[in-house]
């Protein structure tokens, strides 16, 4: 029964146990995000361009797309952007850590667990804020059609870039057609917490069901005992397609609010998109006028229907896809090399 009991122990417990695969996480994280990356791309310029009629909700839709685009511009056009996704990344782990060791936040402290999630959140919230400008940037970045693209895409270019306009956004003499960090900062912790929400309770559920599966199956099988790692294996799957399911559940019904923000966020930087529908050479830029959050929703309700929120979930579709077909592949790996 002890063997069983590993089955609904604390998923921390894995990653402290014997139990490691020889590829760390951090490479298969990086290839995740690589292979990703493209389809980030296709979503994000059928999210922010408001003159296509095609949405394109299913995936079908933009192979043709894909495949003009890479015929015009290079095949590597579907990655641009992704350095400063990196470096998004990076400022937000370095700033997010030189909180919390401000905040003395660590696990030898005895916190309650409200304490504990109070101040995580807490950490959160004020690197979302801070991160709005290098996030508007790397968003900037990623829809920029390589026709007119003329700057390096750089770490330090994107931090550059990413300091100008967090000092553009807060200054009162901003452009007129900029939105004001103030409009910007309460949607965008607001969608934050309800994504991050709506991840954790699927998560959970999701992490609970497929446990107790696991243990039902074990109980049939009358005990049998097997090595610790690989019910520390089965721990790992479950845990890690339990958290896919809860990001992509929170990623598909907050799709709206997203389509929203990110028309927010690149308003006024001047950003010129590729035409997502023919994938020629043709060029769009990106002229709007929205005041704030529910402007925009009304103007996106009102010009281009309800499917104009839904604008490139096509693409969120493949991304799905590909991400499961990974995460089964990883899976066998790791089974193979424990077996």
């Amino acid at each position: 029964m002890s063997q069983i009991n590993l089955i609904i122990s604390e998923p921390d417990n894995i990653f402290e146990s014997g139990y490691k695969a020889k590829k760390g996480w951090l490479n298969f994280d990086l290839l995740q995000l690589f292979l990703m990356h493209p389809f980030v791309v296709l979503k994000r310029q059928c999210q922010v361009n408001n003159i296509t009629q095609k949405v394109h909700i299913l995936p079908f839709s933009l192979f043709p797309v894909i495949l003009k685009l890479s015929k015009t511009q290079g095949i590597m056009c579907l990655w641009k952007g992704f350095s400063s996704v990196i470096s998004v990344k990076l400022i937000s782990y370095s700033l997010e850590s030189f909180l919390t060791w401000s905040m003395e936040f660590s696990k030898k402290n005895k916190i309650t667990w409200k304490g504990y999630y109070g101040k995580n959140i807490l950490i959160k919230c004020v690197t979302i804020s801070v991160m709005i400008p290098w996030n508007a940037v790397s968003l900037a970045e990623s829809v920029q059609s390589c026709v007119v693209r003329e700057r390096n895409d750089g770490i330090f270019d994107t931090f550059k870039e990413g300091l100008w306009h967090f000092i553009q956004l807060y200054s009162p003499k901003r452009g007129k057609m900029l939105i004001s960090i103030y409009i910007l900062l309460p949607p965008t912790i607001i969608c934050y917490l309800l994504k991050q929400t709506i991840s954790e309770f699927i998560y959970s559920l999701v992490s609970c069901l497929l446990k107790f599966k696991e243990l039902w199956k074990q109980q049939r099988k009358y005990c049998i005992e097997e090595e610790k790692n690989f019910y520390l294996y089965k721990i790992n799957k479950i845990e890690k397609t339990s958290k896919l399911i809860g990001f992509y559940t929170a990623e598909m019904l907050m799709y709206p609010t997203e389509t929203i923000m990110h028309r927010l966020y690149l308003q006024g930087t001047r950003t010129i998109v590729d035409n997502v529908e023919s994938g020629s050479n043709n060029i769009v830029p990106i002229l709007t006028n929205y005041q704030n959050i529910t402007d925009c929703c009304e103007l996106i309700l009102k010009k281009e229907g309800r499917s104009g929120l839904y604008k490139g979930f096509g693409a969120l579709v493949l991304q799905i896809i590909l991400n499961f077909i990974l995460l089964h592949v990883d899976n066998e790996w790791n089974r193979n090399n424990i077996l």
